[in-house]
């Protein structure tokens, strides 16, 4: 519910502000030649986008030591009579 500020060009204004916490462009819109929407984004070298990498680096490592036992569950599953758990 943040205010909308106001453009610095003349004739112009701002379409709105949007809360996505799910999305790491920082802003979007649509270009009115083809219609597409246009995005911008972080650079890959920012502090933001930075953090947000070492935290998902981070939980694969720690994800793991979970892989053996997944491995294993999914290959016995395979050899299973019943085709629910085949599948």
């Amino acid at each position: 519910d943040a205010p909308i500020p106001k453009c610095p060009v003349p004739g112009h204004r701002w379409g709105g502000i949007v809360h996505k916490h799910d999305v790491t462009w920082l802003a979007t819109w649509k270009e009115n030649v083809m219609d597409n929407t246009k995005y911008v984004w972080l650079a890959a070298s920012s502090g933001f986008k930075g953090q947000a990498d070492m935290e998902k680096y981070e939980k694969a490592r720690r994800l793991k030591k979970f892989i053996p036992k997944i491995r294993r569950d999914y290959e016995g599953n395979l050899n299973s009579r019943t085709k629910q758990k085949k599948q």
